[in-house]
């Protein structure tokens, strides 16, 4: 007699769907930053006054000890967000106006 062998039936293992799930939440992750829908949340961190700074000019700035990092949202081209300035150097600064 001749034996019959049964060939097993091969499935996706676990690994592969596991690494699917993932591949597939990062997708979802990146559509969301690249459409936009992460906008709210990116304005908030541009402002300058969420981060404690002041929106003046490079010099001043420096002469207060702070750090003039990114321009400020201002009509004026020589305004930058000043960080790093102590809290009793902060009162009486005048801002560039927005």
């Amino acid at each position: 007699m001749k034996q019959i062998k049964h060939k097993k039936a091969q499935g996706i293992s676990l690994n592969v769907i596991i690494i699917a799930a993932i591949a597939l939440i990062v997708l979802i992750v990146l559509v969301v930053i690249f459409t936009g829908h992460a906008g709210k949340f990116n304005t908030g961190l541009k402002d300058c006054h969420n981060k404690n700074g002041l929106c003046i000019s490079k010099q001043a700035c420096y002469n207060l000890g702070g750090v003039p990092t990114l321009s400020c949202d201002s009509k004026k081209k020589d305004c930058f967000c000043c960080l790093s300035i102590p809290e009793d150097k902060k009162k009486g600064q005048s801002e560039c106006v927005k």
